[in-house]
């Protein structure tokens, strides 16, 4: 039957096609009979026609041909489903990827990203622990927008009194602070006004 050959005389079983090959005559007799599935595709035990086999995880099929998914892709698993883009904040820089590598922590990279160049680190963090390591501005400086690029100092007139923030706070009305003002309490009130401390 198809899927099978016997190359002996007598009453013995035929013997099945291997994973990886598929044969659709009829009393084969060698296992010559047996033909391989199309390059980076497998079929189970048995199988009786080209169909059978599937593209591997990372290759996605163009009609019988089976195609690296490219950098930015993945495919999971075995058949005939397409490659997926990668998810944001994550990337492959290489083809044939069964998975998506996660960005470092507090950075973001946009769907299908190729690098992890591609990941930038988040509004509030900047690239100061090294490469790929994005820490937390500092209290009195901030970082408004995605990027590596470093944070800015709180304007005067404003402070910023934790880690990480995106924007600055501005001091109470006839109050002023100095550049990168940390504190509620560097909001000193204006000369000719008088407060009670903020």
């Amino acid at each position: 039957s198809p899927g099978k050959y016997k190359d002996i005389n007598g009453s013995s079983a035929c013997v099945s096609c291997g994973t990886g090959k598929y044969s659709s005559n009829f009393a084969a007799s060698s296992a010559l009979a047996c033909i391989s599935c199309p390059d980076f595709s497998d079929s189970p035990m048995a199988s009786t026609d080209v169909s059978n086999c599937s593209c591997n995880a990372g290759y996605s099929p163009d009609g019988l041909t089976c195609h690296a998914c490219p950098a930015g892709s993945f495919k999971n698993e075995s058949g005939s489903k397409s490659c997926s883009p990668c998810e944001t904040s994550t990337y492959t820089s290489f083809s044939s990827e069964t998975a998506c590598y996660a960005c470092p922590q507090n950075s973001w990279s946009a769907v299908g990203s190729i690098s992890q160049d591609s990941c930038l680190c988040a509004a509030g963090y900047y690239m100061g622990g090294g490469p790929f390591y994005c820490t937390a501005c500092l209290p009195g400086t901030y970082k408004p927008n995605l990027g590596s690029h470093d944070c800015f100092q709180c304007p005067a007139g404003m402070f910023a009194n934790f880690s990480g923030a995106t924007q600055c706070i501005s001091c109470p009305a006839s109050s002023m602070s100095l550049d990168g003002s940390a504190l509620s309490v560097d909001c000193k009130c204006n000369l000719g006004y008088s407060g009670s401390s903020l």
